[in-house]
């Protein structure tokens, strides 16, 4: 991946070095260069699907130089042995040009082996091109992270985690501001927290064009809404997109016509993504037009189907989110089989989103309907419905399955009931399974847990199993013997 100097001067782009790390069966003999084997004395050796066989770094080089070699490339963390973007998602984004052009911003986790394992203490850095030196913004927490610099470059936002070792902990909207002294030090101020009036989590970073606000995209009671807060003096909220346009926002990529129109892409349970310009009318979107129709020929070979929003109420009296999308040509007289979804991750939503991994649009076009609960931990109804699944696997969030599941299913029009879903989808499958009496009819399970404590024995993120399964316990069980100290 690659960005361009403000300037047009220089290249900023991203590549991979051998993991010193992680010996391969042809460092011990080049004759076995076809062989796939691996030896290491320290973590990350692995990251989901693959082996850490390279390093992923970042550079600098000039255009004015001709071809770019990794001679005449300025390797931005130098000597220190990290990986610059971050395993296993980040990618350019992690790194932001400022308008001089001379200055990044990066997301980096200057951490290694066991530490780096424990930890997602993800910090703010600028580099300086012209003296090689690096200023660390952050200080301490978890992640930080998609840093994003003001149209005149004098204040940096990013999105923030308060604690360290909790993926899922609250995405904070952070904005600091930046000057640089004579003699070329980075000087910043205290960070300012601007989303701290917003109970969700911001997942992108859009300046308008003045500097004054931030526009950026948030998971908020089952829709990805847009909102706006002042960058300026006190940090106003106030949401774009109305409640009733059942669509995901994406982050804005442009605002133009005067500040009239919002050009961003959005997607639903119907559609996959498309670009749309939203027109504002003080400040908030009133009317929106697609602008791109890519997938049109694709849809309009198939018959419509038809979603809408339904409240479950759990065993604790709260309510629950839920989605319901039916066939084509549904009709409440007759009787359809219907699928439960039940999520992964364990923290997510079940929003407007689409996929083409788990399309529920294409289960319900075979003639499905298809259930969606946003059971505890989904991260779209406030930090601590999110967060009460950590340590309670096997608690409220199943019960919260099985209300949804009775709810589909008492319904005249529901036939037989299946239960689906991968990752920690899968283990909530097995342990549906176990608890659901006669409720379900069919259960699909992919890539699930179905051990926790072999869990915390085969993942390389170790903090993941550390915060969510509360670490390695003793354990101890006699046959016969349920609850047993440690036990569950």
């Amino acid at each position: 991946e690659f960005k361009l100097s403000p300037d047009g001067k220089k290249v900023l782009f991203t590549s991979t070095i051998k993991n010193s790390r992680l010996q391969e069966a042809a460092d011990i003999d080049p004759k076995l260069d076809k062989a796939q084997a691996y030896s290491t004395e320290d973590l990350m050796y692995r990251h989901w699907d693959h082996w850490v066989t390279e390093i992923p770094r970042s550079y600098v080089c000039s255009l004015e130089k001709g071809l770019i070699t990794p001679e005449k490339s300025m390797d931005i963390l130098g000597e220190e042995p990290f990986e610059l973007p971050t395993e296993p998602l980040s990618g350019i984004e992690q790194l932001s040009w400022h308008p001089d052009s001379r200055h990044i911003a990066y997301s980096c986790r200057k951490k290694s082996g066991i530490e780096y394992a424990f930890s997602t203490n993800t910090e703010i850095f600028v580099y300086d091109i012209l003296n090689a030196s690096t200023t660390r913004i952050t200080q301490g927490g978890g992640y930080d992270t998609d840093p994003a610099w003001s149209p005149d470059g004098t204040r940096l936002a990013w999105i923030s985690m308060a604690r360290d070792g909790y993926e899922a902990d609250q995405q904070r909207l952070m904005c600091s501001k930046i000057n640089f002294s004579d003699s070329g030090e980075t000087l910043f101020s205290e960070p300012k927290f601007l989303s701290a009036s917003l109970d969700r989590d911001v997942s992108g970073i859009f300046w308008t064009s003045d500097g004054k606000s931030i526009i950026f995209p948030s998971l908020t009671d089952g829709l990805q809404a847009l909102f706006r807060v002042n960058a300026e003096g006190e940090a106003k909220m106030e949401r774009i997109t109305p409640a009733e346009w059942w669509y995901d926002f994406n982050t804005p990529f442009a605002l133009i016509n005067d500040g009239k129109t919002l050009l961003t892409s959005y997607e639903s349970l119907d559609f996959p993504n498309e670009l749309v310009a939203l027109s504002l009318k003080d400040g908030k979107a009133d009317e929106l037009t697609r602008v791109s129709h890519e997938n049109d020929h694709i849809f309009s070979r198939l018959a419509n189907v038809t979603s809408k929003p339904v409240t479950v109420r759990t065993v604790d009296g709260k309510d629950m989110f839920c989605w319901v999308m039916y066939p084509p040509e549904f009709d409440e007289n007759k009787q359809y089989p219907a699928i439960e979804i039940v999520l992964g991750g364990p923290q997510g939503t079940l929003s407007q989103s689409w996929s083409y991994r788990w399309c529920y649009r294409l289960m319900a076009q075979q003639g499905y309907i298809v259930m969606m609960p946003n059971r505890r931990g989904t991260t779209a109804f406030g930090q601590a419905w999110k967060e009460q699944i950590s340590g309670d696997y096997c608690g409220l969030n199943m019960q919260d399955y099985l209300a949804a599941g009775r709810h589909i299913k008492s319904q005249p029009y529901v036939s037989k009931l299946a239960c689906v879903g991968a990752s920690y989808g899968g283990y909530s499958a097995y342990m549906l399974e176990g608890l659901h009496g006669d409720l379900y009819d069919c259960f699909i399970a992919h890539a699930g847990i179905f051990d926790p404590r072999q869990l915390y024995f085969t993942t390389e993120e170790m903090w993941f199993a550390n915060w969510d399964n509360g670490g390695l316990r003793e354990y101890s069980y006699t046959p016969g013997q349920e609850g047993a100290a440690g036990d569950g």
